[in-house]
């Protein structure tokens, strides 16, 4: 695990967990994280998480990972999630 960020939706919290190649979602107190399936080249980000839109949760996803610079390889991605994607976590 590279990153845990915590995210409101509607008075609940979600961690928000960055892997190096992947991004999973989970509701605080429970310990299924759910996978999101953010584009495979996107490994080693370090991740923003925001919630100041009403329908959504935007994450940015930068690459941090000083291997896929060298390689040229670097690639930001800036994910929007529907909040009703929360409500469906258990």
């Amino acid at each position: 695990m590279n990153w845990v960020r915590l995210v409101e939706v509607d008075g609940i919290l979600y961690y928000v967990v960055a892997f190096y190649d992947s991004v999973h979602v989970a509701k605080v107190g429970t310990n299924k994280l759910v996978n999101l399936g953010i584009p495979p080249d996107a490994k080693g980000t370090y991740l923003y998480v925001t919630r100041d839109n009403k329908q959504y949760v935007d994450m940015l996803l930068l690459a941090a990972d000083q291997s896929s610079y060298e390689k040229g390889e670097n690639n930001n991605y800036y994910v929007r999630i529907p909040k009703i994607f929360f409500t469906t976590l258990e």
